[in-house]
């Protein structure tokens, strides 16, 4: 009976990483004039945890290296349309990273078609508010303005 459980969580864990592959695949092709790189969210990743998958903050809402709620593992599930991630993935480096990748994705592709010039900073300001609620607007606040400079800052920009 413990093989069959262990067979069963392994062929489901790999049925994820293949969904998340399609769907990374499937975002990075309807990408028009933005992409999510890995330098993105290795910057990304340093601002919000240092890196650390066991960082915890937000008074324990937040949590893993991208400093994830669980409602940003609801709005992933929701955009791959299939429970592909759990609370528990957002202290999984790799799965939080896919998380990230997606969520910041869609919601780039939905702010552009309205008409938004997408931006490094913008996909930052996107992490913190992933939602059809942001605005350029929302970008103007000092905590935004500090987290997005900090970021650019690790990418390398000015």
């Amino acid at each position: 009976m413990r093989c069959l459980t262990y067979h069963y969580s392994t062929e489901r864990r790999i049925m994820k990483i293949k969904i998340v592959i399609l769907v990374v695949l499937v975002c990075s092709t309807a990408q028009a004039s933005f992409k999510i790189t890995e330098k993105f969210l290795d910057a990304l990743e340093h601002v919000e945890s240092g890196r650390n998958p066991k960082a915890i903050g937000d008074s324990g809402r937040a949590v893993g290296s991208m400093q994830l709620w669980k409602i940003y593992v609801r709005e992933a599930n929701r955009i791959l349309q299939y429970p592909v991630f759990s609370p528990g993935d957002r202290t999984d480096p790799l799965a939080s990273r896919e998380m990230v990748r997606v969520t910041i994705s869609y919601w780039a592709a939905y702010h552009e078609r309205r008409g938004v010039r997408i931006t490094p900073s913008i996909l930052a300001s996107l992490h913190r508010m992933p939602n059809h609620k942001w605005s350029p607007k929302r970008m103007k606040s000092k905590l935004e303005r500090g987290r997005t400079a900090k970021l650019l800052r690790h990418m390398g920009k000015k």
